[in-house]
């Protein structure tokens, strides 16, 4: 199954640079309008209607709304000395203006995320960072779902950066990000023989990333 779409989003930003030491970034994204089409060679049978046509999970050329919600960004630097940087930020997310198919009435609120940032220079070629990274879902237990589910989390992260030459700079870096777990109760049509079973569905991960990346600066010298 494959779900495809191009659509043009719409992003403002304004940097103010307060003196040497300390910079103020504000941004919006404005909400952009996903509409999801299914291309399906094989799909799932999760039911039969009175005719005894079959109800699949992702019927084929079936359209569902996703759109990408509203952001509202501020984020701000700050340098106390020439070797550190400190950086912070805080993320809304208007999810409940956004369609979502009607899921959208399933929030409870919107949500959020809160960044701290630290960067400190070893030497003139190498860096090291650290950060944190707070989530806030505004889910409620009725939106989740075994195939889509929003949780609280906490991400910490780290890396290091080499400075090569003036045009060549070398990344590593690496996060882990600690859901906090979820659960939903609710009863199930027992194989559609009218029989209701109180079910428990319980949701949580943990995700470790690890990244590599090469930098280059082409206009480095001009």
């Amino acid at each position: 199954m494959k779900q495809r779409v191009q659509e043009l989003h719409l992003i403002l930003s304004v940097n103010f640079k307060a003196n040497d030491k300390l910079n103020i970034a504000l941004k919006y994204e404005h909400q952009t309008k996903i509409e999801l089409k299914n291309k399906t060679a094989k799909d799932f049978t999760t039911g039969f209607q009175t005719d005894g046509t079959r109800i699949t999970m992702f019927p084929d050329g079936a359209k569902k709304r996703l759109d990408l919600p509203s952001q509202i960004v501020v984020g701000a630097t700050f340098k106390p000395i020439e070797k550190l940087m400190i950086s912070t930020g805080y993320h809304m997310y208007l999810d409940k203006n956004a369609d979502w198919a009607g899921r959208e009435d399933e929030l409870d609120g919107n949500s959020w995320e809160f960044a701290l940032g630290l960067e400190y220079s070893l030497t003139d070629n190498l860096l090291a960072s650290a950060g944190w990274l707070k989530t806030k879902s505004g889910a409620s237990e009725s939106y989740q779902s075994d195939l889509s589910y929003s949780l609280p989390s906490n991400t910490v992260g780290g890396g290091f950066e080499y400075k090569i030459n003036d045009m060549i700079n070398v990344n590593l870096a690496g996060s882990y990000t600690m859901y906090t777990e979820g659960e939903k109760n609710f009863d199930h049509d027992f194989a559609g023989t009218g029989l209701m079973m109180p079910v428990k569905e319980t949701y949580d991960k943990d995700v470790w990333i690890v990244a590599v990346g090469v930098n280059f600066n082409f206009g480095a010298g001009k």
